[in-house]
């Protein structure tokens, strides 16, 4: 009897980033293994596989960003919660955490970076996401060695973008470094077109930088006509308000002098 081929694993690294997060919804599960980190269950629900949170815990209870009132009490009850047999992968795994799973930090280092004489990890990691791509590097890798076989399968990443002039842009060098190590391990690595990661204007010495330059001076022609035009309903709704305001107010003096 033949053995049939197993089937490619195909896991997907989930940020927060709205832009590029909408093409999760059309992936086929559980054909697709999703994996998710920090609040983002806020957004997906009840669609994940397994979750990463590489922060301290006690740091999060002074996380600046997070609504004291809201975003902490739903994150920490979500963290208490049971989830079943989907772990919650720690640097120190804690009980306070029911799905509490420890994340092969060692392994991950020994293989991506290096551990220093003192114990110190040295490893270019800038995020949680880092963090996750590297786990996935590592299972891909021990999976493919257990199998006797070639590193394949396919890493998508969604809600990730890390754009130029954000909050995260400075993570962006190491995760497209990770993408770029998984590529060259011989994976497939899917980023949506709504993403920046991985992407340039133009291939340097090969393409001519004065027509990327003309499709940008256009594209920002169109947004400052639809910024003046956004502006100039905002101007014309302001006087439209006053203007209802101000007869509002004479209608209730009118009435004010019947009595």
């Amino acid at each position: 009897m033949t053995e049939q081929p197993t089937a490619e694993r195909k896991i997907a690294i989930v940020g927060m980033a709205p832009a590029s997060l909408s093409e999760l919804k059309e992936l086929p599960r559980p054909e697709w293994e999703v994996w998710g980190l920090n609040t983002l269950f806020n957004i997906i629900g009840d669609e994940w596989d397994r979750w990463y949170e590489c922060h301290d815990l006690d740091w999060l209870k002074t996380r600046p960003g997070l609504d004291p009132k809201t975003d902490k009490q739903k994150y920490w009850q979500w963290l208490s919660d049971d989830h079943g047999d989907r772990p919650v992968f720690m640097f120190a795994p804690d009980s306070r955490v029911h799905n509490a799973a420890q994340y092969p930090l060692r392994e991950v280092v020994s293989m991506f970076g290096r551990w220093l004489p003192d114990g110190r990890p040295e490893i270019y990691v800038q995020s949680t996401v880092d963090w996750m791509i590297l786990a996935a590097l590592y299972e891909f890798v021990t999976d493919s060695h257990e199998k006797q076989e070639p590193v394949r399968g396919t890493l998508g990443i969604f809600g990730v973008d890390m754009a130029m002039g954000e909050e995260y842009a400075h993570q962006r060098p190491s995760c497209e470094h990770w993408l770029g190590i998984a590529r060259g391990m011989g994976l497939t690595v899917y980023i949506p077109q709504t993403c920046d990661l991985m992407k340039a204007p133009f291939a340097y010495g090969l393409n001519s930088y004065d027509a990327v330059a003309k499709k940008m001076a256009a594209r920002r022609q169109e947004l400052e006509q639809q910024l003046a035009q956004v502006s100039n309903a905002e101007a014309q709704a302001r006087d439209r308000k006053m203007a209802v305001r101000g007869a509002l107010d004479n209608l209730n003096w009118t009435e004010q002098q019947r009595y």
